[in-house]
């Protein structure tokens, strides 16, 4: 017997369905549970920002999702953002997640090669993806750099208020 290949599915911005909208918002607490720890996730807002996405009225969003055997494995949301000081325009991830289950399998990479297709189609000269300290950040920056990307730069982050 050979080695059973996961197949993995991503639809992105107007290929993204109804229900696939609803199986992402009951997923978006457990993935801003684990990589945000202490944040009330917003469904709503949250919910708001894919619709904007996958309808076109906010054209500069971008939104996916991967299904592994049928069932939503992960998501991927970004935007195009640009430099104040040039006319350089950059697509940025918001928020990427991937269940535990389907993490051995090609979903996140799917989601980013989606993602980054979609920013060479809105005229972006770079994607830039933020990780933030936690156990999974070193691993995913390394896996990124097998396909291309560079660490660029450190974010600092001060709290301000409760």
């Amino acid at each position: 017997m050979g080695v059973q290949m996961t197949i993995v599915k991503v639809q992105s911005q107007a290929h993204v369905s109804y229900a696939q909208v609803q199986e992402v918002a009951r997923l978006i607490p457990d993935a801003v549970a684990e990589i945000f720890p202490g944040v009330t996730a917003n469904v709503l807002k949250a919910v708001n920002g894919i619709t904007g996405a996958v309808t076109g009225l906010i054209p500069g969003a971008f939104f996916c999702v991967a299904e592994v055997d049928g069932q939503i494995a992960g998501f991927l949301g970004g935007v195009l953002d640009g430099d104040v000081f040039s006319d350089r325009t950059f697509a940025r991830d918001v928020l990427a997640w991937v269940r535990q289950s389907a993490r051995g399998s090609t979903a996140y990479r799917d989601m980013v090669g989606a993602f980054e297709q979609w920013a060479v189609d809105k005229g972006a000269q770079e994607v830039r993806g933020t990780l933030l300290t936690d156990a999974s950040s070193d691993r995913i920056a390394t896996a990124a750099e097998r396909y291309g990307y560079q660490r660029a730069g450190i974010v600092i982050v001060k709290k301000v208020s409760p």
